[in-house]
Order: C-alpha cells, then sequence, then structure tokens
C-alpha cells in the first residue's frame, strides 16, 4: 500500500451506551483503516454544544483534549494503517478489507447525532454488521464517496447537496448569542442564591453560590460584548459575499 498517497476522512461512530468515537479513516484500493483519535468532545465547537454553560470552567480541559488529538493525528499520519504496529496502538482501532465490505452507502443528508454533522457513512459488511460513520468538521460526502470507491466502486451517494455558508461556522454571531444565553443562566441563579441567602441568614453557603455566580455572569457580560464587536466587524468583512456552489468540493485532508 502507498502511505504516502493514502486519503482519509473523519468519522464520528456513534455508540448508545458508551462514548462516541472519532476516527480517522484511512482509505486504500484494499482496505478501510480506522485510527481512533478523539471520544465525544473531539473539538472546541462540539465540547460548547454538549457542554453548554459547564464550558466556562471546562475550556482547559476541552484544550488538552484537542490538543491530544492533533498529537494522535500526525502520529498516525507518519504509521502504515495496514502494519501490525497500527492496530497495536489502540484496540479501538480496526482494518476492514475490500472483500469483507458487502455495501457502502454515504449519506449528504446532516445526521441529528452531531449538531455539526454534513453527512453520514454506512458500511455494511459480509457477516451482516453495519458500522456507522458521522461525517464532521466541514468535510464533503461527495469527496468522501469518491475516494470510498478505491475500496467499494459500486459506492452509492444518497440525499441533497447543502450549500457550505458562514452560518455553518461557530462565529462570532453565535458567540454572542452564547455568551448572553449563559450570562442570563447565570443572573437567574445568582438570583435564587441570593433569595435563599438572604432568607436563611448567616448560612455561606448560599451566599458563595451567589458570588460565584454573580461572577460567572459578568464574565459572560464581558466576553458577549467583545464578541458583539467582533460580529459587527465580521459583517463589514462579509459585505458582497457569495455562497459556495453547491457541486463545488470542499477539499479533504490528504496525506503528504
Amino acid at each position: 500500500m502507498d502511505v504516502d498517497n493514502t486519503d482519509f476522512f473523519y468519522g464520528l461512530e456513534p455508540h448508545w451506551l458508551t462514548r462516541d468515537r472519532l476516527y480517522m479513516v484511512f482509505v486504500a484500493r484494499e482496505a478501510l483503516c480506522g485510527a481512533w483519535i478523539a471520544g465525544q468532545l473531539y473539538s472546541d465547537t462540539a465540547a460548547r454544544l454538549q457542554l453548554q454553560q459547564t464550558y466556562l470552567f471546562l475550556r482547559g480541559w476541552v484544550r488538552r483534549l484537542v490538543a491530544r488529538r492533533a498529537v494522535r493525528k500526525q502520529e498516525y499520519l507518519g504509521m502504515d494503517p495496514l502494519s501490525g504496529a497500527f492496530l497495536a496502538r489502540d484496540r479501538r482501532n480496526f482494518c476492514i478489507f475490500s472483500k469483507q465490505i458487502l455495501d457502502v452507502a454515504v449519506s449528504r443528508r446532516p445526521s441529528l447525532w452531531a449538531a455539526n454533522s454534513v453527512g453520514t457513512v454506512r458500511v455494511t459488511l459480509a457477516t451482516g454488521e453495519i458500522r456507522k460513520f458521522v461525517l464532521i468538521e466541514g468535510q464533503d460526502a461527495d469527496d468522501v464517496a469518491e475516494i470510498l470507491r478505491r475500496v467499494c466502486p459500486e459506492t452509492k451517494l444518497v440525499g441533497k447537496a447543502r450549500p457550505i455558508s458562514p452560518a455553518n461556522k461557530w462565529n462570532h454571531a453565535r458567540r454572542t448569542r452564547f455568551y448572553v444565553l449563559c450570562c442570563a443562566v447565570f443572573s437567574l441563579f445568582a438570583a435564587g442564591f441570593t433569595l435563599v441567602a438572604v432568607g436563611r441568614g448567616n448560612d455561606p453557603g448560599p451566599w458563595a453560590g451567589g458570588v460565584l455566580n454573580t461572577l460567572g455572569a459578568l464574565y459572560c457580560g464581558v466576553r458577549a460584548a467583545k464578541c458583539r464587536k467582533l460580529a459587527a466587524d465580521e459583517n463589514q468583512e462579509a459585505q458582497g459575499f457569495t455562497l459556495r456552489p453547491s457541486n463545488e468540493s470542499v477539499s479533504l485532508d490528504k496525506r503528504r
């Protein structure tokens, strides 16, 4: 296998009873090889959407998780996906050979499993097992289907293509709304704790809760004001922006 010319795509494998798994799925003529690189919180955007208000307190932890993903990615880029070391690196890694694949279907329709989904890949094995991967992070389902045809020439592509626009980005306007919402939630909690504290008198617990939530509300208010200013600048720069044609592909990561 020519490891210097192997494409890959990011696929989030959903799990009901355990955490989701994000794979780099390497595609060659003879196999699909998946390298586990992250779990449920695979990016800053995914963390913001899933953690909501608690993201503010777990941001440092999330950044470490994202940094580890980048390290794993670089490690696998220097590894032969068909080597024993590849599978031995992590028990969640897999390698599916073309003779084991019965059918591959790519859908352009976003999955409800992930907020930033742009489609899905469904791989049916000869054993009857089905492995499903949610496409994330601005990938293009048409491009993914094209490279999957190396393994399964009869790969099906279904669903209507959706144009890519700035609305799909986690831009400053969305950040502003997010921080305003957090500010409102923290303010409500601060008011509630303060009322309880007044009723209990000398009990320090409610007073501490009120102070902490007030600080959270102030922080979110300041962040919202900053993001609002950046959003205004972003809108000015977006004057005359034209939507990308729906048949124009978004480049996949390619191994150099």
